[in-house]
């Protein structure tokens, strides 16, 4: 009995090579995911790019100017601090204060009579109490020490484009009993003011 013959095909084997193409187009699509992810954190990191937060525990009455613009209640707050700077003369050039001694408290004044009972001591910028502060340092010039202030605090813009709770307002008593109403910019400009910048949020 004879073996069948085994047919070999003439047509030489070959190897299938892989295409280049496809090498290719995997390293263009990661090209294209490491710049979008690029873009997209530089725009998340920027501030200047960053889209304006409209969240109420940051923008209670919706997004403030740049640029502070007086309130045009400040008078009453001064016409009231007013009030409170003559009280507080008549106590230091009175028999009371001797010419020279302011009283140890706001409530004092009204203890003697300068005020009226019920006299109001809270500020109207800041709606808190007004701080009082007659010791001032040795050698400190009078007119550049705040004995009594009242803060109002808002939203500034920073440098770098964040806005920040920051007093943009104040009005203050002097140690010579001048009463000024001090813009952001003036208000580094007077010693005695450094707790107005701790005031409540």
């Amino acid at each position: 009995m004879t073996e069948p013959h085994k047919q070999v095909s003439e047509v030489p084997l070959t190897v299938a090579q892989q295409k280049r193409g496809g090498n290719l187009l995997t390293f263009l699509i990661l090209c294209v995911l490491i710049a979008s992810v690029s873009v997209g954190t530089y725009f998340w990191l920027d501030p200047f790019k960053r889209a304006d937060n409209f969240h109420h525990t940051q923008w209670p009455n919706g997004m403030p100017e740049d640029h502070y613009q007086p309130d045009p209640g400040h008078s009453e707050a001064v016409a009231r601090m007013q009030v409170l700077a003559d009280a507080l003369l008549q106590y230091r050039d009175g028999p009371l204060g001797s010419g020279m001694r302011w009283p140890m408290s706001l409530d004092e004044l009204t203890t003697v009579g300068l005020l009226e009972p019920g006299t109001e001591l809270n500020g109207l910028l800041s709606k808190q109490p007004l701080v009082f502060q007659p010791d001032a340092p040795i050698g400190q010039d009078p007119a550049r020490w705040v004995i009594c202030h009242d803060v109002e605090l808002g939203w500034q813009r920073t440098r770098t484009g964040l806005r920040v709770r920051a007093p943009v307002a104040a009005v203050v008593i002097l140690g010579d009993g001048s009463v000024k109403l001090l813009d952001a910019e003036e208000i580094d400009l007077y010693a005695g003011l450094n707790s107005a910048h701790e005031a409540p949020r």
